[in-house]
């Protein structure tokens, strides 16, 4: 089982339809050829928002526009912004939080095997490509938030692990999440405005959270309430 399908079975088969993929045109577009676990999750899966924090953006969607070099770099302003600061990449760690810098900087696409995100979360996380190799199959993840996390796996594998909670305790994300596989679908877009469509498989924790949310005397520290949904993903 590839991690595509392990993937799917972690958080639910689709229920949005993803309209005919265009990745010739995109990647004439970027002038780049994205990996293809990423095109075979983008032809089955909407954008995705994972556990109410992280987004997993389907570029080839026709619900939003074209990425374009211009869109691609306004996103990667900030890391630009941060390669001409003497700190450079001092605080750059690995998977398990081990230290590993400092380590030379990255090329920012659209730089010959440049970083090209594909996620953000929340807390401004870009979630990224480290697009040096030729192959894009053998690309790598690689995290940013003012400190560096580099993942020797890719795209699909990647969301596999951090679904299985392999990361859970990582200070790139908030404490212990993702708590739980949830997943909402992209239903469309409205001058910027993201519409999420809720599967049926997690409406009721949907429902939960939002009470949660809604309360302003909830203490956040507390999700003990979610382990009543463990277990309906697998």
């Amino acid at each position: 089982m590839n991690y595509t399908d392990q993937l799917c079975r972690l958080i639910g088969v689709p229920e949005i339809q993803v309209d005919p993929v265009r990745d010739r045109t995109l990647s004439e577009s970027l002038g780049i050829q994205l990996p293809s676990d990423y095109l075979q999750w983008a032809s089955q899966y909407e954008t995705l928002e994972i556990c109410n924090e992280m987004i997993v953006w389907n570029w080839l969607s026709k619900l939003r526009p074209l990425p374009t070099p211009a869109s691609v770099g306004a996103t990667l302003e900030g890391i630009d912004l941060a390669r001409a600061t003497a700190q450079g990449r001092e605080n750059v760690l690995d998977s398990e939080d081990n230290a590993t810098g400092p380590r030379p900087w990255l090329p920012i696409y659209p730089e010959a095997g440049g970083l090209f995100p594909w996620g953000t979360d929340t807390n401004g996380t870009l979630y990224l490509w480290d697009a040096r190799n030729s192959d894009p199959d053998d690309w790598t993840v690689v995290l940013y938030n003012r400190s560096w996390r580099e993942f020797d796996c890719g795209f699909t594998e990647f969301l596999v692990r951090l679904m299985r909670q392999e990361y859970r305790n990582s200070r790139m994300f908030i404490r212990e999440w993702p708590w739980l596989s949830t997943v909402r679908e992209l239903e469309s877009e409205d001058s910027g405005a993201l519409v999420w469509h809720t599967p049926r498989r997690w409406s009721d924790y949907f429902e939960e959270y939002s009470r949660r949310r809604d309360d302003i005397d909830y203490e956040w520290d507390d999700f003990s309430w979610v382990d009543r949904f463990r277990g309906q993903n697998r």
